[in-house]
């Protein structure tokens, strides 16, 4: 089969010459063969509705204990420091 196309469903990938590929025919090959599937793809003609399912969304962030921690602590030493600014300077 020197310098003929070989069909493309008996095995062959493509033009050939010499009994072998060029080099860069195997990439056009690819890529045409890329491009007829998306154009079969996007031409298709279909009245079934295709149901996915949602993609599962992320679990939120549990919260950091030390976090939790420092604002307990930082809120009791707030109370104590406005009790003592009531009985310093208000009552008593």
């Amino acid at each position: 089969m020197r310098g003929k196309s070989r069909p493309e469903g008996k095995g062959g990938t493509g033009f050939v010459r010499a009994g072998r590929m060029l080099p860069h025919q195997d990439f056009l090959n690819l890529l045409a063969a890329k491009v007829r599937a998306k154009t079969d793809q996007e031409f298709c003609m279909s009245n079934v509705v295709e149901f996915k399912k949602p993609p599962k969304a992320p679990e939120p962030k549990k919260p950091n204990p030390g976090l939790r921690t420092a604002l307990i602590v930082l809120g009791v030493i707030a109370a104590f420091g406005l009790a003592w600014v009531y009985f310093q300077f208000i009552g008593g």
